[in-house]
């Protein structure tokens, strides 16, 4: 009795590990193809030869953000708008990075859990959207315009 016990026990946490696994895998897959074309645009149309950070930014429209170097040891931020088949790109070194978009987010909100912050594009600027856990554990969005640093909007308690 006891060892069917045990080895209905191996097989129900079998099929669980399969299940999980199997929906995990399947949920990455669109993230995946998103990242894959993004790379292959940016590496045409702004000549990325290293890609060193990709972004899912989605508030109004899915833009797909890239930071990486172009042939020239260049750093460069595209972004491609795949509805539109349209991109930007631009130098970063002309733009704040992602840890002074975080510091500007910390010093702006004060006692805050900061997250995630991810590089998008609003109204053709290059903007952070910095994630945030307020106080009493609401999710925020506060957006810090990349070309110079300035708040741009917040969005509290999501």
């Amino acid at each position: 009795m006891k060892r069917k016990l045990t080895w209905a026990a191996i097989i129900i946490l079998m099929v669980y590990i399969v299940a999980t696994s199997h929906i995990f895998f399947s949920s990455q897959t669109s993230l995946v193809r998103a990242e894959q074309e993004a790379i292959a645009v940016a590496k045409n149309e702004a000549k990325l030869a290293r890609l060193d950070e990709f972004y899912l930014y989605t508030k109004e429209q899915p833009y797909y953000t890239l930071i990486g170097a172009n042939d020239q040891g260049e750093l460069i931020y595209f972004a491609y708008l795949p509805q539109e088949k349209s991109s930007k790109q631009a130098k970063a070194d002309q733009f704040i990075t992602e840890d002074d978009a975080m510091a500007i987010a910390q010093n702006d909100l004060g006692q805050v859990k900061l997250l995630t912050a991810r590089l998008g594009l609003e109204n053709e600027r290059f903007i952070w959207e910095v994630s945030f856990e307020d106080e009493q554990g609401q999710l925020g969005y506060h957006y810090i315009r990349a070309d110079n640093g300035q708040w741009y909007e917040t969005i509290n308690n999501l």
